[in-house]
Parts: structure tokens; sequence; C-alpha cells
């Protein structure tokens, strides 16, 4: 989650990098195409343990991901550090 919490918008890029200094950005891919699996994750992390800190960020994912509303659906990012770079599309694996 901290690849998410870490950016303007609380989503994440996607493509991050890893190395001895920490996450370090892919700048070629700072967009962000409504990925769930991490809401899913936090979900399933808060329902094993009761852990307090997983809803926490499951709270704040969904935020993130309700600020992407458009009059039609949802929309991607260009760029996730930019809430404004939106793209006109809304892939089918965000719904289903």
């Amino acid at each position: 989650v901290h690849m998410y919490f870490r950016t303007v918008t609380d989503l994440a890029p996607e493509i991050t990098r890893f190395n001895a200094w920490g996450l370090i950005d892919d700048l070629g891919s700072m967009h962000h195409i409504l990925r769930p699996e991490t809401i899913e994750s936090v979900f399933v992390l808060w329902r094993t343990t009761k852990a307090q800190i997983y809803r926490n960020w499951g709270q704040r994912l969904l935020s993130a991901f309700a600020r992407m509303k458009s009059s039609y659906g949802f929309t991607s990012l260009n760029n996730v550090n930019k809430p404004s770079s939106q793209r006109n599309e809304m892939p089918s694996f965000f719904v289903a």
C-alpha cells in the first residue's frame, strides 16, 4: 500500500521498481488503470486478522478510487501525481 499512499492521488503507478534505497517510479509508467487487486488483498487481510490497520488502508484506497468517478463510470489516469490527467477509459475488469 505504500506504493499508493506516496502519490498525490493515493493511487499507485502501473510500474514501481524496488532497489536498496526504496521504491523508484518508472517515469514512463506513471499511469493507473484502476486495478482493484490491492483493495481485495487488504480486505482479505482484515477478514483474516481483524487488524484495524487493514480497514483503514482499505478505506483510504476506496476513497482514492471514488475520486476517479466520472459522468459515466470511473476514469483511469495518465499520471498518478496529476489528478486532472484523466483518460477517457475504464477497463472492464474494474467492475468484474
